[in-house]
C-alpha cells in the first residue's frame, strides 16, 4: 500500500517542482531527478502451526515510517544554496536521500497460554520476559540519510543513522543505541518455547554495519570519470527455527528481518575542454 511518484528534468524550473531531500525544488534550469515515497500499511510474514490451532506466529514485521522518504539529484553549473556550493567552471552533480523504517520485529513466538512456558538456552525459565509473543529483535526510531557530490569543488559526501536495538541477550533484553560508526555483531542465545507436545527453538544474530564512504577519481574530474559513493550502514537479523512434535525434528527454517541501506552515489566527467 505505500504510493510514490518520480520526475525527471533537464531544466530545474519552478514548475514542474523536482525537489531534494529537504523538500526544497530546485530553479537552476539544470538536469534535476527527484522522487517521494509515503509509506503504507505494515509488512509481516506470519506462520500458522496446526498443532498451534488458532495462535499465529509473526515471524517478523514491519510497520510504517512516520514520514515519507525521498530521493534527489542534480547538476549544478554554479553553487548551489546547499548542494555544489563551491562549483564553477564545468559544475557539480549532486544525490542524496533520506527515510525512515517504522518499528521492526524479528523472531517472534505464538503468544502463551496457561501452561505455556519459555526456556532460556541454560534451562531457565523465562516465560515472564515473553509474555504475549514478544519478538527476540526489535529495531525502532530508524532513520538514515545520504548524500554524495563529484565534479568541481563538491562537498563532503555524508552519511547518517540513528536506531534502537533490542534484542534477546540470554536472561533478557538489550537495548543498543544505533549510530553511524555502530559495528557490532550481537548474538541472541537460544530461547525453547513450549507449547504442549510443541516446540520452537529460535537463535541467531544481528549485525550491525557501519556507513562508509568512498571517492576514486582526479580532481575536478578534468582527465577521467569521477565517482563519490556514501551508504548508511545496515542491521540485519537472521535468525533461525527448529520446530519439535513431542521431542522430533518436524520442520527448519530461517528468517531474515533486512532494513537495507541509504545509499547515494554520483559520476562525473567534465566535457572536454570545458
Amino acid at each position: 500500500t505505500d504510493n510514490g511518484s518520480a520526475l525527471s528534468t533537464m531544466t530545474a524550473t519552478s514548475s514542474p517542482v523536482c525537489a531534494d531531500t529537504a523538500g526544497t525544488g530546485q530553479t537552476n534550469n539544470q538536469p534535476c531527478s527527484s522522487a517521494v515515497l509515503a509509506p503504507g500499511g505494515t509488512s509481516s510474514a506470519a506462520l500458522n502451526l496446526s498443532a498451534l490451532g488458532a495462535r499465529k506466529i509473526t515471524l517478523a514485521d514491519s510497520a510504517p515510517a512516520a514520514g515519507n522518504a525521498r530521493t534527489w539529484s542534480g547538476r549544478f553549473v554554479t553553487p548551489g544554496a546547499s548542494r555544489c556550493t563551491g562549483t564553477s567552471a564545468a559544475g557539480c552533480i549532486s544525490a542524496g536521500l533520506s527515510r525512515g523504517v517504522g518499528t521492526s520485529h524479528a523472531g517472534g513466538l505464538a503468544s502463551l497460554n496457561g501452561g505455556d512456558k519459555v526456556l532460556s538456552a541454560t534451562g531457565a525459565d523465562v516465560t515472564a520476559s515473553f509474555t504475549g509473543g514478544a519478538s527476540l529483535v526489535t529495531v525502532s526510531s530508524y532513520a538514515d540519510s545520504a548524500t554524495a557530490e563529484s565534479g568541481v569543488s563538491p562537498g563532503a559526501a555524508t552519511s547518517t543513522r540513528t536506531a534502537s536495538l533490542s534484542y534477546w541477550s540470554g536472561a533478557g533484553f538489550t537495548t543498543v543505541a544505533v549510530a553511524a560508526a555502530t559495528s557490532s555483531t550481537y548474538t541472541v542465545p537460544q530461547v525453547t518455547a513450549n507449547y504442549g507436545g510443541t516446540q520452537l527453538v529460535v537463535a541467531g544474530t544481528v549485525k550491525v554495519t557501519p556507513t562508509t564512504t568512498s571517492t576514486t577519481g582526479p580532481a575536478g574530474c578534468s582527465t577521467g570519470p569521477c565517482t563519490t559513493k556514501t551508504t548508511s550502514g545496515s542491521i540485519v537479523a537472521d535468525l533461525t527455527y527448529t520446530v519439535y512434535s513431542s521431542g522430533s525434528v518436524i520442520g527448519q527454517f530461517s528468517v531474515s528481518l533486512d532494513l537495507g541501506s541509504a545509499l547515494a552515489q554520483t559520476t562525473y566527467k567534465a566535457a572536454p575542454l570545458a
